[in-house]
């Protein structure tokens, strides 16, 4: 049996995975970290998964299954683990990827030995012809932590950290609920550790939900994540924390409108991306975005994208410079 307060809670989102299920959980059975307690939320599945969780459940004292009962979604499995979560931190590890047999060991270390809020790990991404290739965040991440914007299931997080801030994914938006609640978390500025021995191993899957629907579906997505994100300001105490969050906000609304989603037809959302630029004195003075204004006055979505285009690239070299002249607030590991 676990500990009575283990160290660490990995909760297990289960929906119809039985092709690979027995390979998700022989990973994190066989960590060579042992004081894990693990909860396997079953999400109303319909092929042989009840069984095989069944079977690892009887074998290993550790393994806690939840039964939703029926579908909910993976933004519902997942906060059913993290408000079952008992541990001292929680990590995620989805049902069709797996872990390095040291993963939380490693993780564990650089939490301990840090002090830490979140230790983050290594992501190493599998495709579907079998190649290997190194996650396109782990490089950013170590040079700036406010990069740790996906790949969450690569960390654990402090569960104090998440209560105190009442954060939860949420089953509102309909793909990026795990960036949202990166975003929405990293804004609080948590102290963050890096551990390159750390590996998760991510399998793309081609029934996975982010591959689909098509773009406008995402887009779509992305301006609820922004909308949401300028909700969630009044949440930070902090003026600073505040006008940071906006800048990224700025930056999100950018990368999707005139990168990500570039060919998809934004002109139907002016109005909505207009209201969540909108002014509000206390977190964003118009002097600090002196690029904003163009955007609120655009007749359409060309001037607002030129608008966001040109606010971004002002945004990223006045960061650039106040860099250069403030020490790093955590060393790159």
């Amino acid at each position: 049996m676990p500990a009575a307060t283990p160290s660490i809670s990995v909760v297990m989102p289960v929906y119809n995975a039985a092709p690979y299920l027995r390979r998700a959980l022989d990973s994190v059975c066989h960590q060579t970290f042992r004081d894990l307690e693990i909860l396997c939320v079953n999400d109303g599945s319909t092929d042989e998964s009840p069984a095989i969780l069944a079977e690892y459940a009887a074998r290993d004292a550790r393994i806690r299954v939840i039964d939703h009962g029926e579908n909910r979604g993976y933004a519902c499995a997942m906060n059913t683990g993290f408000d079952a979560a008992t541990g001292e931190t929680v990590g995620i590890v989805d049902s069709d990827d797996a872990i390095s047999k040291n993963f939380f060991a490693e993780l564990w270390k650089v939490y301990a030995e840090g002090g830490c809020d979140i230790a983050k790990g290594r992501c190493v991404e599998c495709e579907q012809d079998g190649r290997w290739h190194e996650g396109k965040l782990n490089a950013a991440i170590q040079k700036d932590a406010l990069a740790f914007t996906g790949e969450w299931w690569t960390a654990i997080y402090r569960t104090s950290l998440l209560g105190r801030h009442g954060l939860r994914l949420t089953p509102e938006v309909a793909s990026g609920q795990d960036t949202l609640f990166l975003l929405q978390l990293m804004g609080h500025e948590p102290r963050l550790a890096f551990s390159g021995q750390a590996i998760y191993y991510y399998f793309r899957n081609p029934a996975s939900m982010t591959r689909a629907h098509p773009e406008e579906y995402y887009l779509a997505s992305n301006l609820k994540i922004a909308s949401l994100l300028k909700k969630y300001l009044p949440a930070y105490p902090a003026f600073s924390q505040r006008q940071k969050m906006f800048r990224r906000i700025i930056s999100f609304l950018n990368i999707s409108l005139n990168d990500r989603f570039a060919h998809c037809d934004c002109a139907p959302y002016l109005t909505e991306i207009q209201d969540i630029l909108a002014d509000d004195e206390f977190y964003a003075p118009q002097a600090s975005f002196p690029f904003l204004r163009k955007a609120l006055e655009a007749t359409n979505i060309r001037e607002l994208k030129a608008a966001l285009k040109a606010s971004t690239g002002h945004l990223v070299a006045s960061s650039l410079r106040e860099s250069l002249r403030a020490k790093p607030s955590w060393p790159p590991r």
